[in-house]
C-alpha cells in the first residue's frame, strides 16, 4: 500500500550507472524501519534510530527486557515533502500533520513515527533536521509506550522530548539556543511562568514560551537531582 499510495522511487548515480529503487523495510533491534530514501541516507538513519534508542534508554534507565512498546516500533522515513503530505492524508488520515516536521501517531500502545526529509535542502541539513525530529518524536513514542499506565502532563511530555532532542549536541542546536534566549529575556523582565501555570503548557506548536519553560524544568531536574529522579517522575 505504501508504494501504491506514496510512490517515491529514488535514483542514484553509481559511476556510469544509475540505480533506482522504492520502499523497503528492515528490522533493527528495536524498530521496523521503513523508508524510500537513497541507499546512503537509508543506511544513515537505520543506524541513527538505534543510537536514539541507546540514548533515551540510558537517560530513562531502561534495561533490555523492561516493558516498553509492543513488539517493535515502526518508523517511516519519507524522501519528499510532497510524499509526506500524501502519507498524512491517505495513510494516517491526519491531513493537518503535513505542516509538521514529523510526528508520532498512537492508538493506546500501538504507535508509529513518521519523518519526512526536506528534499529542497542539502543533505547535511536534511540529516540534521530529520535526526532532531527522530529524537523528539521518538521520545514521545517512548513515553507513550513505556509500559506504565501513567498520565504524563503536557510540560513533562514536551519538555522531555526537547531535552532528549537537545541532549546529543546541546551547543549546536538552534532550538535549544532559542529556548535559552527566550528564558533569558523572561528572567531579565521578571516575567516568569509559575510551575502551576505551566502544568499544561505548551498548548500547541506555536506556544514557544510553553516549550521553553517545559524544557527548562526537565533540564533542571536532570542537572540538579540524581539521574534516577527524572525516570521516577515519568514512571510514577
Amino acid at each position: 500500500e505504501l508504494k501504491a499510495v506514496v510512490g517515491g522511487e529514488w535514483k542514484m548515480k553509481v559511476g556510469p550507472q544509475e540505480m533506482t529503487g522504492g520502499w523497503r523495510m528492515e528490522e533493527t533491534k528495536h524498530f521496523y524501519f521503513f523508508s524510500n530514501l537513497r541507499p546512503d541516507l537509508h543506511a544513515f538513519f537505520k543506524n541513527e534510530i538505534e543510537l536514539f534508542y541507546n540514548q533515551i534508554a540510558s537517560i530513562m534507565q531502561y534495561k533490555e527486557g523492561d516493558p516498553l512498546w509492543n513488539n517493535k516500533c515502526p518508523v517511516y522515513y519519507i524522501s519528499k515533502r510532497s510524499q509526506f503530505a500524501t502519507f498524512t492524508s491517505r495513510i494516517d488520515k491526519s491531513a493537518g500533520a503535513y505542516n509538521s516536521g514529523g510526528y508520532f501517531m498512537h492508538e493506546g500502545r500501538e504507535c508509529h513515527i513518521v519523518i519526512p526529509l526536506y528534499d529542497m535542502y542539502p543533505d547535511n541539513f536534511q540529516k540534521r533536521e530529520a535526526t532532531n525530529t527522530l529524537y523528539h518524536e521518538g521520545t514521545h513514542a517512548f513515553l507513550q509506550l513505556c509500559g506504565n499506565d501513567v498520565t504524563i502532563n503536557s510540560w513533562l511530555h514536551e519538555g522531555t522530548a526537547q531535552f532528549v532532542e537537545f541532549f546529543k549536541d546541546p551547543q549546536n542546536n538552534s532550538g535549544r539556543n532559542n529556548n535559552v534566549a527566550l528564558l533569558r529575556d523572561r528572567i531579565r523582565s521578571g516575567d516568569l511562568m509559575t510551575w502551576e501555570e505551566g502544568k499544561m503548557r505548551p498548548m500547541g506548536g506555536g506556544d514557544l514560551e510553553g516549550y521553553a519553560f517545559a524544557w527548562s524544568r526537565v533540564q533542571f531536574i536532570y542537572s540538579c537531582f540524581p539521574k534516577d529522579y527524572l525516570p521516577k517522575i515519568i514512571r510514577e
